[in-house]
């Protein structure tokens, strides 16, 4: 997306957001959306389900992307999504995820042998304590989460987009949002710091 796109979308997010974090988390969530649909468009010899999985599961990171952070006896937790019920959605898109990785693995683009063996080891490692821990997140109608567990949602999203579309078109679609948020992160700085810490930290970068 062009800068001057890019200024004419904050400028609309600025107008109806709470505050300014979350007017620029709104813009580059729109921005790699956008770049997703680009790069799809490009993406010939994929089929419709397997890109429906990239696109959910970008969404799902774009969403893990507002954090709420709890300050609770044992310490300060967060919740990826901004509520328990947004980060229950965002578990089961993970889970639901996995399993399409481990149900068509061999239609799968790797660039090494020995990766393909890693993924494998590790998609079915995850397989029980991620069934155990949606099934605790379903009982509590929600749940928080763990930076470290964030992390790994996030890198799982990634993982898929780049196992589905192949390192060429995952990478153009990275350079894409990168450009992107490089640039907003120049234009955050025009508005100075936050007055309120917690605005800083509700929403995390991609």
């Amino acid at each position: 997306m062009r800068e001057p796109d890019i200024r004419d979308l904050l400028e609309r997010h600025l107008m109806v957001a709470n505050d300014i974090e979350e007017a620029f988390f709104l813009t580059l969530r729109d921005i790699t959306l956008a770049a997703l649909n680009s790069c799809t468009g490009e993406s010939a010899g994929i089929g419709p389900e397997s890109l429906d999985v990239v696109k959910k599961s970008i969404e799902a990171k774009c969403r893990m992307a507002e954090v709420a952070f709890v300050d609770l006896d044992e310490g300060l937790v967060l919740i990826p999504g901004g509520t328990p019920e947004a980060f229950l959605e965002i578990y089961r898109q993970f889970v639901a995820t996995a399993k399409f990785l481990r149900s068509n693995f061999n239609s799968l683009r790797f660039n090494s042998r020995s990766r393909k063996e890693t993924i494998a080891g590790m998609l079915e490692q995850i397989k029980g304590p991620a069934a155990a821990r949606l099934q605790d997140l379903e009982a509590e109608g929600g749940g928080t989460s763990t930076m470290l567990e964030r992390l790994g949602l996030s890198n799982m999203f990634n993982l898929t987009a780049q196992l589905i579309l192949g390192e060429e078109l995952f990478d153009k679609f990275g350079s894409e949002v990168n450009a992107a948020d490089a640039f907003l992160k120049r234009l955050r700085v025009g508005f100075g710091p936050p007055t309120d810490m917690n605005l800083q930290n509700r929403h995390q970068p991609f």
